[in-house]
């Protein structure tokens, strides 16, 4: 398939998931990512939408084990890392963040949306590049979430891309 082709099945298939189904997923992505992380780490999550795995329970687990959580931020054709601010459970945070932004070397994880990925961890993304652009040369270590059933047999990669160091599921660690 086209990557336009994996894209689209990958979110219809993402958006077949619902209700407690759903929690359920999350939750056990949540989980195994915040194991996978650790404690004490600089680590850059995100905000999801789209029907991306829910990142709140992540972000929350991820305070939890004394960790430093850190949001994107678009900036023209970049990404940049802002602190994050709200409390655990808020439902006032912004979408984007709006503090000061800090050097991006100085993460230690960096948590990445994906539509797509093939058991080589390879990630299609939306198709802008923010992420592929962010991660060329980040000494992080570069962990994708999503569900299971967002795995396609093989994404053609381009020079830019490179595959990511995990990718987490409901179902394990690819």
């Amino acid at each position: 398939m086209s990557k336009d082709e994996d894209r689209k099945f990958a979110k219809t298939r993402r958006k077949s998931i619902a209700g407690a189904e759903r929690i359920d997923k999350e939750n056990k992505i949540a989980e195994r990512t915040a194991q996978l992380v650790g404690c004490g780490k600089r680590v850059m999550a995100y905000y999801s939408y789209n029907n991306e795995v829910g990142t709140s329970a992540l972000i929350a687990k991820l305070i939890d084990q004394r960790n430093e959580v850190f949001l994107p931020r678009v900036k023209g054709d970049e990404i940049e890392v802002v602190p994050y601010e709200c409390g655990k459970g808020s439902k006032d945070c912004l979408f984007e963040p709006s503090g000061q932004a800090v050097d991006k070397s100085t993460l230690d994880c960096v948590i990445v949306p994906l539509v797509a990925f093939d058991n080589k961890r390879n990630r299609l993304g939306y198709g802008k590049g923010f992420y592929d652009r962010f991660l060329k040369n980040l000494k992080a270590q570069k962990i994708g979430i999503g569900f299971a059933v967002q795995e396609v047999a093989n994404i053609e990669t381009e020079a830019h891309d490179f595959p990511l160091d995990k990718i987490v599921t409901e179902n394990g660690e690819v």
